[in-house]
């Protein structure tokens, strides 16, 4: 994961349109097998089918690399937009993809009567739309990941148009706000800087309006309010703020806070405002599931400490006054701005409200709607609503990969899912469509397992895991009070019975921490600065020889974070029994910025990466030596987090890892290292000593080849067998004719005379 901290802003001049491209996006309800939609389970591609290019590219670098498929495969939908178009209720949104793949983000039209899948538009550059709006004149607009494009979708002529960049004048401009303004524009908030822009469909032009608030780094929740003719803009990180932009939200200059900490009591204990709406002459806003109600001059009408709303929208309801979202359950609940008052309307959805409108059908005010499941529709009256699954998956980004219980391998998926690997490729596990996990252990046949979004930590029990069912992944803890975030390093002392749970701080924040958890007690610690001041922990491992857990610290923080004076990350040395650091290292001359992919070996010595460097730490002489270079340098001004895995080989006692898109293996008993392959991100080794790698959706598992040793009798059966389970044989260490002997052998098990030497060798 890496962000900029670059800070410039683009003059306020309008731009010419780059890239622009249009494609019809309806296809017939009847030709849906054509639709560019994967199966609720992964795929694999067969030997004798056509691979892409990408993955014929990986396999040639090495024989013994094989293609597993694209075991993640999640529904990860933007936000949505509801609306009637040509009498017929539709629902609009873009689920994420893989850019530059066969499944890229992709634009989804449904019934919302029937659920019937009706149009699709593929984005081939883009990964995914964090937000999604509708103009007053009708069109959907959307801003793309990591193209950083504006599309629109015209309903009138079911097209998707790529307006182009949003931002030419900067590399990254990630989109996180969006919405409509007056006369069919369209407001798109970014992140860095809290930049501003604007579309206007009349020019064809993006303006750049500029920055917000300069110490907030991002633009969520907005929505123009036209009684007044500003924009009401959310920024944060830092620490959250609500503005009032006039003219048209176009005088920035002239903008007005108008909500914060110190209106607002307890804000400053949130990161951000996610979403806001401007609706029943209300600023309706969510922050950290805490519902907001202000007046358009930003007073408090309502605000409690507890997490009581979720969704993406709030939306008018039956009368001017009244306004629907769903409550923390899911629970579709009316507010009245006349009377203050809550009412629940019956219709409890269980997930959370995405879009929707309300609708006069007859006499009886229904509903419309699309949510986190599907979409409905619902009678305000009675109660009662009908729902339809959205039946859409495609394969994700693989975000970490993880050694379970049973030997078993496990791939999560950016920015969720969890499948278990068929370690043959052919049948991957279903995948459970919530949660982005970043690092796991395994205690008594148990999978504990730590998830991104305030450092939360869960439990998984193989035996009664359902991915259909998010209930069989227990909550056990979070760090939502220490201000935790991301949590990448995990580690299980068993001697103590305890887990160690690392993680980075929170947006806007430098200090990281660790957990040390029990789980007979079901007790939690969090350690933060106590371990290292402005430090983040994203490597933890334990060392039965000495007894002592150690921690490999990055400077980088959460996004949206300012820099400390910290000049390094550490290897830190922490006694479980009085839970203090007893040594802080920098295992390379210099310093580096991170320490990650740590292991401890079998005599004891502690095996990392500090950027690019290998190093090897002996506890014993209280020395560290670098040993190789495994990647390259982190780039100045960008965030690194998870960054190198290094894993053993029970096959031939080798070290194996990645770290910055190489895989390599290193010798243990000299520290050299020797690349494999590049293009590889995460990694994982399973009982046998095989290495499952990651790059991008795709799996791919290396088998370790079988060292021979001789040509004696034993060594015959060893290879016969390893060739017959479609291991390769490593014959460097023989002589000539002795390799020859082997060549032949190989040819021979591949004739399929393996069941005879094999009875001829093998006892």
């Amino acid at each position: 994961m890496v962000a900029t901290d670059d800070l410039r802003t683009a003059p306020p001049s309008a731009r010419p349109r780059r890239g622009r491209r249009t494609w019809t996006a309806l296809v017939a309800a009847a030709a849906t097998a054509a639709l560019t939609i994967a199966p609720l389970t992964p795929t694999h591609a067969a030997p004798d089918e056509d691979l892409p290019p990408r993955v014929e590219e990986r396999l040639a670098q090495d024989e013994n690399l094989s293609h597993l498929g694209t075991p993640v495969n999640s529904q990860i939908g933007s936000p949505s937009i509801t609306q009637e178009d040509n009498g017929r209720w539709m629902s609009y949104q873009v689920f994420k993809g893989v850019a530059g793949s066969e499944a890229p983000a992709t634009f989804v039209a449904v019934d919302v009567e029937t659920g019937e899948t009706v149009q699709t538009c593929l984005l081939p550059d883009s990964e995914g739309v964090r937000n999604f709006d509708r103009s007053s004149d009708g069109k959907i607009y959307w801003a793309t990941y990591y193209d950083f494009h504006l599309w629109q979708y015209d309903p009138a002529t079911s097209t998707c148009n790529d307006l182009g960049d949003i931002n030419p004048d900067e590399t990254l401009d990630h989109a996180f706000g969006l919405t409509a303004g007056p006369d069919g524009t369209m407001f798109i908030g970014t992140y860095p800087d809290s930049r501003l822009h604007v579309y206007d469909p009349a020019t064809d032009q993006i303006e750049t309006i500029g920055t917000v608030h300069a110490p907030d780094g991002y633009i969520h929740g907005m929505s123009y309010d036209e009684a007044s003719d500003s924009l009401i803009v959310a920024t944060g990180a830092a620490a959250p703020t609500i503005w009032k932009i006039p003219n048209g939200g176009t005088d920035i200059d002239n903008k007005v806070l108008i909500a914060d900490g110190t209106t607002v009591p307890g804000l400053d204990d949130t990161d951000f405002v996610q979403r806001l709406d401007v609706v029943a002459d209300r600023i309706v806003a969510l922050s950290s599931s805490r519902l907001l109600i202000l007046d358009l001059d930003g007073k408090v009408e309502y605000w409690e400490n507890t997490k009581n709303a979720m969704g993406y929208r709030v939306i008018p309801g039956p009368t001017e006054t009244t306004f629907l979202y769903s409550a923390n359950g899911g629970m579709l609940t009316l507010y009245d701005t006349a009377t203050q008052e809550f009412t629940e309307t019956g219709i409890d959805l269980d997930v959370y409200l995405s879009s929707g409108e309300v609708v006069d059908q007859d006499g009886t005010m229904m509903i419309q709607g699309t949510d986190a499941s599907g979409v409905f529709t619902g009678n305000l009256e009675t109660g009662e609503f009908t729902r339809h699954p959205i039946e859409f998956r495609q394969p994700t980004l693989i975000q970490k990969l993880f050694h379970g219980p049973d030997d078993s391998i496990w791939a999560s998926g950016y920015m969720q899912g969890l499948a278990i690997v068929d370690p043959s490729g052919e049948q991957h596990g279903d995948t459970l469509n919530v949660g982005q996990y970043e690092s796991a252990v395994v205690r008594d046949g148990k999978l504990y397992i730590a998830h991104y979004g305030n450092a939360r930590v869960s439990v998984i029990d193989p035996e009664t895991f359902d991915p259909a069912d998010p209930s069989t992944v227990k909550l056990l803890f979070d760090g939502v009070a220490e201000g935790q975030d991301r949590p990448f390093g995990m580690a299980y002392n068993p001697d103590r019975d305890e887990i160690y749970v690392g993680s980075v701080a929170g947006y806007g924040k430098t200090q990281g921490g660790m957990a040390v958890y029990d789980p007979v007690t079901d007790e939690h610690t969090w350690l933060t600065d106590d371990l290292a001041v402005d430090q983040n922990v994203v490597s933890i491992a334990y060392n039965p020889v000495d007894q002592m857990v150690y921690i490999g610290t990055t400077l980088d923080g959460g996004l949206g974070s300012t820099p400390s004076d910290q000049t390094a990350g550490k290897l830190l040395v922490w006694d479980p029994e009085t839970q203090e650091v007893v040594k802080e290292i920098d295992p390379i001359e210099g310093g580096r910025e991170g320490i990650s992919g740590l292991i401890v070996g079998d005599d004891g010595r502690v095996w990392g990466v500090a950027e690019e460097a290998l190093f090897v730490y002996d506890p014993e002489t209280g020395e560290s030596t670098r040993t190789a270079t495994v990647a390259g340098r982190y780039t100045e001004g960008t965030t690194y987090w998870a960054w190198a895995y290094l894993h053993h080989s029970a096959q031939d006692g080798m070290i194996y890892g990645t770290a910055g898109s190489r895989f390599f293996r290193i010798d243990p008993s000299t520290g050299e290292s020797e690349q494999i392959g590049t293009g590889f991100g995460w990694s994982a080794v399973d009982d046998t000593g095989d290495v499952y790698l990651s790059s991008g959706a795709d799996l791919y598992k290396y088998t370790v080849p079988q060292a021979v040793t001789g040509t004696d009798r034993d060594q015959k059966c060893l290879a016969v067998r390893s060739l017959q389970d479609g291991r390769q044989l490593d014959t460097s260490g023989l002589i000539r004719g002795e390799q020859s002997f082997y060549d032949k052998l190989t040819g021979r098990v591949a004739d399929g005379k393996g069941p005879a030497l094999e009875a001829a060798w093998c006892d």
